[in-house]
């Protein structure tokens, strides 16, 4: 669909030709987020051992894993409904639908490897990387930290 040379900041970014429908990135990141069923994430090498930390959104279920490094650990909570709803904005937040796929160095050999999965209920989405991070990986580790009241890294 071709525009004008006048632009609102409320145009749509996309458009159908067979339905004609217009919508926008935000309108699409609203049905992504509206579709997640919960987040299912893990992170670690060696020599730390592995993270894995689940969240179911309908129960607000958490469940929280540290395993290898010669010790495991795990904790399973329900999240406060004020506190999820704050957890569910901010990786509204961090945008994480438009991380990449996947985030590979290939130089390093040894190191840390991390995976994020949405799951959704049509079909899962993961992203996943080896020694390479998004940008704003960190603050989706404190945030998972932060939830699970347990170390995420």
């Amino acid at each position: 669909m071709l525009g004008g040379c006048l632009t609102t900041g409320f145009d749509p970014e996309y458009y159908c030709k067979d339905c004609e429908n217009k919508w926008s990135k935000a309108d699409v990141l609203d049905n992504l987020y509206g579709e997640l069923l919960g987040i299912r994430a893990n992170v670690g090498g060696y020599p730390r051992g592995q993270y894995e930390i689940e969240v179911d959104f309908e129960s607000r279920n958490l469940k929280w894993r540290h395993f290898g490094a010669g010790e495991e650990e795990s904790i399973e909570k329900i999240v406060d409904q004020k506190e999820f709803i704050d957890f569910y904005n901010k990786l509204m937040f961090l945008d994480l639908f438009s991380w990449k796929e996947k985030y590979i160095d290939e130089y390093i050999l040894d190191g840390t490897q991390w995976s994020l999965e949405f799951i959704r209920g049509k079909k899962n989405k993961k992203k996943y990387g080896d020694n390479k991070f998004p940008d704003n990986w960190e603050d989706f580790c404190r945030l998972m930290s932060k939830v699970s009241g347990k170390t995420f890294e």
